[in-house]
């Protein structure tokens, strides 16, 4: 699966998993708040970069960073096995 079919997955899940996930997996402040404004307030990245005070334009890197540091490598398949169950 691609980096970009999995993210397109992750927006699938309920906004209840999502709560779960962001808020369950002790990530640092900053990563925690891009991931809930954009996948749970459904926030812009324009958004996103005005709350933070952020250029707009590091909005997307810092939500892969953000994701990445959600989501390592080896915990992937667990997730696409509870995406595949959706």
């Amino acid at each position: 699966m691609t980096e970009s079919d999995f993210n397109k997955r992750l927006k699938t899940l309920s906004l209840i998993a999502l709560k779960v996930i962001i808020k369950g997996t002790g990530l640092k402040t900053k990563s925690e708040l891009l991931l809930w404004k954009f996948y749970i307030e459904g926030k812009s990245y324009y958004e996103i970069a005005d709350d933070l005070g952020i250029e707009s334009s590091s909005v997307g890197k810092a939500l892969w960073n953000a994701k990445k540091e959600l989501i390592p490598d080896e915990v992937k398949p667990y997730i696409e096995l509870l995406l595949q169950k959706q």
